[in-house]
């Protein structure tokens, strides 16, 4: 065998081993992701970090990313500093294409599903603000910080929504600053987008199903 014919051997006897260790280490990824071990991990992870931000009390059964993109929560309980309940969803799932947003940078949901959800939105006062206000504060960058130049020019994120399937939803919005107290109640709703535009606040739809609702 010739050298050159024993160095390229060689190369592709590599490349064939970097091959076969990216995919037991993706096959164990997918592994530790689905596993109950690597679920606790995750969870863990992931409240305690927002947790430690927030000052919030947060309750979540399940939670992971697929590699196509689906994400599934399950059981979510987010409590304010105070104790008393933000929101509830008993299950939360969304297909978010990842190539789009490694090629492109823009954001799309394909299609998302929300089951028993309950949330209470109120304001007291404009100067303590909405009672989820202490989310975005906590990660709100430091306004005391020098801002610098951002090119103006470049096109913004496109953000698309797609398919919406909505069941069992209780929504309690009290703003005592402008006098609204509202409570809306419906047991489904779905919607098919046809074009959806954040930029413009476009959204056209081609199919809505509103069903038992009741707005107060």
């Amino acid at each position: 065998m010739s050298n050159k014919k024993k160095k390229i051997f060689k190369i592709l006897r590599i490349l064939g081993k970097i091959f076969l260790g990216i995919i037991i280490f993706l096959i164990l990824l997918i592994l530790f992701v689905r596993s109950p071990w690597g679920q606790d991990i995750i969870i863990d992870k992931v409240i305690s970090s927002v947790e430690k931000k927030t000052g919030a009390d947060i309750d979540l059964e399940k939670l992971f990313l697929k590699f196509n993109g689906d994400l599934q929560i399950e059981e979510l309980l987010i409590r304010e500093p105070s104790g008393d309940t933000l929101v509830y969803a008993g299950s939360i799932s969304a297909n978010i294409p990842l190539l789009p947003i490694i090629r492109s940078g823009n954001f799309g949901v394909d299609a998302i599903q929300a089951r028993k959800v309950r949330a209470q939105v109120h304001r007291k006062d404009s100067i303590s603000g909405f009672n989820y206000e202490f989310l975005t504060r906590a990660y709100a960058g430091d306004t005391t910080q020098q801002v610098t130049t951002t090119d103006t020019t470049s096109a913004p994120m496109e953000i698309s929504i797609g398919d919406i399937d909505f069941q069992d939803f209780n929504i309690i919005y009290r703003d005592d600053v402008s006098g609204i107290d509202s409570q809306l109640k419906f047991e489904l709703l779905q919607l098919e987008f046809n074009r959806t535009d954040l930029q413009k606040m476009v959204f056209n739809a081609g199919k809505v199903k509103f069903q038992n609702a009741d707005l107060k």
